[in-house]
C-alpha cells in the first residue's frame, strides 16, 4: 500500500504537470474551460459527465488527468459556495452531502494547503498573465535601451544578449542600428531584420540562418565563416564585405550589392543571385560562374537594366553606353562616374547624385524619373534650368 508522503508527492507532482499546462492557455480560452466546467458540473449521469471531460480535454489539448483536476477543483469551489449558503437553510443534510468529494480529494491530495494551492492557482493565471505580459514588456523596453544607447560604438556593452533576448521574445528588429559593433557570434536566427544596418561591423561566425535581411546594409562588414543559410538578402548592400567560408546555401541574394566582396570559400549551393552585382574586384570560389548565375557585372556596356540598386554607391566607374533603362537608382551615388551614352529610358533617379559625374546629357537625363529631385554640377543645374534651389547642395 503507498505511503502517505508516496501519495502527497504524487498529487503535487500531478498539479505541477497540471501547471504547466494551463500556462500554455491564454485568458479567453481559460474563460471558455469555466464555462465548460460550469455546465459539466450540472451533469448528473457519472458516464455522460466522464465523456463530456474527455471532449473538454481534447478540445483544450489538455491531458486528461489534468482536466480531471481541475475540474474536481472547481466542483469543490462550488461545494464551498452552496454549502455556505445554504448553511441556514439546512445546516446538516445538505452540508454533509455536498462536503463529501471534497473530502474524498483532501485525502487523495494529502492535505489541505494543497487543494487550497491548486484553486488559488487556476483563478490567479489571468493576473499572473497580465503580469508577465508587463514583465516582458519592460524587459524589451530595457533591451532596446541598451542597443540604443551603444549605436556607432564598437564595444557591444551588452548588444549581443540584448538582440538576442529580443529575438527570442519574437520582437521585429527591421530597421535597426548596430554600426560598428562587434557582433561576432550572435545568434539572430529566423530575426526579422529588415532594412538594418550592419554597415563595419563584425559578425564572424554568427547565426543569422533564416533570417529576414532584405535592404540591409553590409558595408564593408566583417562577415567570414557567418551563417546564413536561408536568410533572405535580397537588394541588400554587401559592398565591400568579408564573406569568405560564409555559409549562403539556399539563401536569396536576388538583386544584392556584391562589388568588392570577397566570397573565397563560401558556400553557395541553391543560392539564388539572378540580378545581384559585381564588379572586378568581387572574389568568387573556384569554379564559380557568375554569368551562370544570372548576375550582372558593373561595366561599361553593361546591362542593369530592370535591377533595384537604390543607394547603391557607383562612384567612379566606367559605365559608358550601360543599359539602366527601368532601373531603380534612388539616391544612388555616381560621383565620377562616366555616363556616356547612359541609358536612363524610365529609370527612377529621385535623389541620386551625378555630381562629378562625366558624359551626362540633357537628353539622357530627361528621359529618367524624378530627375527634378537629383543633384548635379552647378552648370548642369543651370541647364535643366534648375538654378536656385540645387545649385548651393553640398
Amino acid at each position: 500500500m503507498m505511503q502517505e508522503s508516496e501519495q502527497h508527492n504524487l498529487a503535487v507532482n500531478n498539479i505541477e504537470e497540471t501547471k504547466a499546462e494551463l500556462e500554455k492557455i491564454n485568458n479567453e480560452e481559460l474563460k471558455e474551460l469555466i464555462n465548460c466546467f460550469e455546465k459539466l458540473y450540472k451533469i448528473s449521469d457519472p458516464i455522460y459527465r466522464e465523456y463530456e471531460l474527455c471532449r473538454i480535454s481534447q478540445k483544450y489539448n489538455l491531458p486528461l488527468e489534468s482536466s480531471r483536476i481541475l475540474f474536481t477543483n472547481y466542483c469543490n469551489k462550488q461545494v464551498e459556495t452552496e454549502a455556505l449558503r445554504s448553511w441556514l437553510l439546512s445546516p446538516v443534510v445538505q452540508f454533509k452531502q455536498r462536503i463529501e468529494p471534497l473530502t474524498r480529494l483532501m485525502a487523495s491530495l494529502g492535505s489541505l494547503s494543497v487543494l487550497v494551492g491548486v484553486i488559488t492557482f487556476v483563478y490567479e493565471i489571468p493576473q499572473r498573465q497580465e503580469q508577465k505580459a508587463a514583465e516582458i514588456e519592460k524587459a524589451n523596453y530595457e533591451a532596446w535601451g541598451i542597443i540604443n544607447a551603444h549605436e556607432g560604438k564598437k564595444a557591444s556593452g551588452g548588444r549581443i544578449s540584448a538582440l538576442q533576448n529580443l529575438n527570442k521574445r519574437k520582437v521585429d528588429l527591421s530597421g535597426v542600428k548596430v554600426t560598428n559593433a562587434l557582433l561576432t557570434k550572435i545568434n539572430l536566427a529566423g530575426a526579422n531584420l529588415f532594412n538594418s544596418d550592419f554597415s563595419y561591423a563584425n559578425l564572424t561566425t554568427a547565426n543569422l540562418n533564416h533570417a529576414e535581411l532584405s535592404y540591409a546594409n553590409f558595408l564593408a562588414s566583417q562577415l567570414s565563416g557567418i551563417h546564413m543559410k536561408k536568410a533572405n538578402l535580397s537588394s541588400a548592400d554587401l559592398f565591400g564585405s568579408d564573406l569568405k567560408n560564409a555559409d549562403l546555401t539556399g539563401a536569396n541574394l536576388m538583386s544584392a550589392n556584391l562589388i568588392s566582396v570577397d566570397l573565397r570559400g563560401a558556400k553557395l549551393q541553391d543560392t539564388q543571385l539572378q540580378k545581384a552585382i559585381y564588379d572586378y574586384r568581387t572574389i568568387f570560389p573556384a569554379d564559380f560562374s557568375p554569368q551562370e548565375r544570372g548576375m550582372r557585372k558593373v561595366e561599361e556596356k553593361a546591362d542593369l537594366s530592370g535591377l533595384d540598386l537604390r543607394e547603391f554607391n557607383l562612384s567612379q566607374y566606367n559605365l559608358k553606353d550601360t543599359n539602366l533603362a527601368g532601373t531603380m537608382l534612388y539616391n544612388v551615388n555616381f560621383k565620377g562616374t562616366i555616363l556616356t551614352g547612359a541609358n536612363f529610358k524610365g529609370a527612377i533617379i529621385n535623389g541620386a547624385d551625378f555630381r562629378g559625374s562625366t558624359g551626362l546629357t540633357l537628353g539622357q537625363i530627361k528621359e529618367a524619373i524624378g530627375w527634378e529631385s537629383a543633384k548635379y554640377d552647378k552648370s548642369f543645374n543651370q541647364q535643366l534650368g534648375i538654378v536656385s534651389e540645387l545649385e548651393d547642395r553640398k
